[in-house]
């Protein structure tokens, strides 16, 4: 939720019929998912450098 009560990103768009609405509520959620898909892989990114990092002999950079 935001500061005003309103769920993120789900304020009235202001475009012609309703069809742009159902198109906004879920365009605003494919951008949440791909933002929490953002962050897993970074997570995951973080714990291959970690276990890369912790192997004798093999330091990439």
């Amino acid at each position: 939720m935001t500061t005003d009560g309103k769920p993120h990103r789900t304020e009235r768009n202001h475009l012609k019929r309703r069809l742009d609405d159902r198109i906004n509520v879920v365009l605003a959620a494919a951008g949440d998912n791909f933002g929490l898909l953002l962050q897993w892989l970074a997570e995951l990114l973080r714990v291959i450098r970690a276990l890369v990092e912790t192997v004798p002999g093999h330091n990439i950079a």
